[in-house]
C-alpha cells in the first residue's frame, strides 16, 4: 500500500511514468465500480464502465489534492468523482427528456443498496446526498461506508478491502448509516 500511495504522489509531481503505472493499478477496481454504479447496462443510460472511468480520470486531473495520504484517500475522490459524474449526467439527461422536472419516487433500501441507478439519481435531488453529508457531519467512517455501499453498489468484503478496514466494521457502520438515512429521508418526506 505505501508503494500504491508513492506512486500516487509521484504522479502528482508530474512524473508520466508514475502516472502510467497509477492508472494500470487502479483502472481495473475503478471498472468494477463503475459497472457496479451502471448495473442496468448501456441501454438504460448510455454509458459503458470505461466512459465513467475515464471521466474520473479526467475529474480527479482537474482536482488532485497536494498529495494523496493513502490508497483510501485516492479511492475516495474517485469515489466522489463518479457520483457527481452520474448525477450531472443523469439530471443532464432527465432535464432534456421530460423538460427539467422531476417526478417523486419513493425510496426502498434493499439489502444494502438502492434498488437501481435511475432510482438512485431520483432519490439524490430528493435529498439523499445531503442526508449523507448530514451522515458524514456524525460519522465520516459510516457516510464513507454509505457511499460505497450505496452509490457503488458493492459488498461489505469489498468495500473493507477498498478502505483497509475490518469487514465487521463495515457491517456495524452500514447498519447505522441506512437506519439514519432511513430516518432523514422519512423527514424529508414529511416536510
Amino acid at each position: 500500500m505505501a508503494e500504491l500511495t508513492s506512486i500516487f504522489n509521484d504522479a502528482l509531481t508530474g512524473d508520466d511514468d508514475a502516472a502510467r503505472r497509477m492508472w494500470v493499478m487502479v483502472y481495473e477496481d475503478l471498472r468494477i465500480m463503475a459497472g457496479n454504479s451502471l448495473r442496468r447496462g448501456p441501454g438504460e443510460s448510455g454509458l459503458e464502465p470505461t466512459e465513467v472511468v475515464h471521466e474520473v480520470f479526467l475529474r480527479i486531473a482537474r482536482n488532485a489534492p497536494a498529495s494523496w495520504d493513502n490508497r483510501r484517500h485516492f479511492f475516495g475522490a474517485a469515489i466522489r468523482a463518479m457520483e457527481h459524474f452520474l448525477i450531472d449526467r443523469s439530471r443532464g439527461r432527465k432535464a432534456i427528456k421530460r423538460g427539467g422536472g422531476k417526478a417523486p419516487i419513493s425510496l426502498s433500501i434493499l439489502a444494502g443498496e438502492l434498488a437501481d441507478y435511475d432510482r438512485a439519481t431520483e432519490i439524490a435531488s430528493r435529498g439523499l446526498i445531503g442526508a449523507i453529508d448530514d451522515l458524514f457531519r456524525i460519522d465520516a467512517n459510516a457516510a464513507e461506508i454509505a457511499r460505497f455501499r450505496w452509490f457503488m453498489g458493492l459488498n461489505n468484503e469489498q468495500t473493507a478491502a477498498i478502505l483497509e478496514i475490518p469487514v465487521s466494521r463495515v457491517r456495524r457502520d452500514w447498519t447505522f448509516a441506512k437506519a439514519f438515512l432511513q430516518r432523514r429521508l422519512a423527514e424529508a418526506d414529511e416536510d
